[in-house]
């Protein structure tokens, strides 16, 4: 179970979010000053701990555009924190076991049709807001993690057996719209030269295919992946299957990853702000 929003959150993510501006906040948030009506840290408290907890508790369903900015400013507080890189990292990596549980909250009510389960417009924004934090947090090469993946795997059925709703569809687009080239890289053995920080970290290093099958094998899966977005479609509802074409044509373009903006803009059209 995820842990509530922290309340540090609705400030840091108000008009204006420039990287700079969250950034900001962000320090005088940890400086223990007030931002938006909002107390900061008190004094004497821990500056890397309160930091670690801000990620920790990290809803990003409620500006999820501002996504880029929000771990720009976490990652450059990190870095000017004595040893609190490693542990920044880290967080991030526990973070999304605790919002990118087994299935979305949509999955589930089809077993329990009288809960709406906190649904907005019918779809879970946390985890789809999420996997897109997730999504970033890999193409800008912070980190990943196994929960991002299986997520991305199950919101496709790339595997056999999985649960799977359009909220799930959506947050596999989603990674696929901001972290697409990142992942088809890790799937055709490229990467970094080196690991980065905290257990995530290791999703960033190469892994180059030892064999002519290895190398097959990476493009057979990418080629599953392609294929798995056009045969979604025909169980998605309308708005599903118009990202999951979205994101096809994306691919197909061999475009770049976008960023949580161009990503939000997307799959929450009219939510969008600068």
């Amino acid at each position: 179970m995820e842990e509530p929003p922290h309340p540090w959150i609705v400030p840091l993510v108000a008009d204006p979010y420039s990287p700079e501006t969250v950034t900001s906040r962000l320090k005088d948030l940890l400086d223990g000053k007030e931002v938006g009506d909002v107390p900061g840290l008190p004094k004497g408290d821990s500056r890397k701990i309160a930091l670690y907890n801000v990620v920790r508790q990290l809803d990003l369903s409620l500006k999820p555009e501002a996504i880029d900015a929000v771990w720009h400013a976490v990652f450059s507080m990190a870095n000017k924190l004595w040893w609190c890189r490693d542990d920044i990292a880290d967080a991030t990596y526990w973070w999304t076991e605790d919002y990118l549980p087994e299935a979305a909250n949509d999955a589930i009510q089809e077993e329990d049709p009288d809960d709406d389960y906190g649904l907005v417009d019918g779809y879970d924004k946390r985890w789809i807001a999420t996997a897109l934090g997730a999504a970033r947090l890999f193409s800008l090469e912070y980190g990943y993690s196994p929960w991002a993946w299986n997520s991305f795997i199950d919101g496709l059925e790339l595997e056999p057996g999985s649960v799977i709703s359009d909220s799930m569809r959506i947050g596999s687009c989603a990674q696929l719209l901001g972290a697409g080239q990142r992942l088809k890289l890790r799937i055709h053995g490229g990467g970094s030269r080196f690991e980065g920080p905290g257990p995530g970290g290791r999703y960033l290093k190469r892994q180059p295919p030892k064999t002519e099958q290895e190398k097959k094998q990476g493009e057979e899966f990418w080629q599953k992946v392609l294929k798995a977005l056009e045969d979604q479609q025909q169980n998605a509802g309308e708005k599903a299957a118009a990202i999951l074409q979205k994101t096809l044509e994306h691919l197909k373009a061999d475009a770049p990853d976008m960023t949580s903006i161009e990503v939000a803009n997307i799959i929450w059209p009219k939510s969008t702000s600068t």
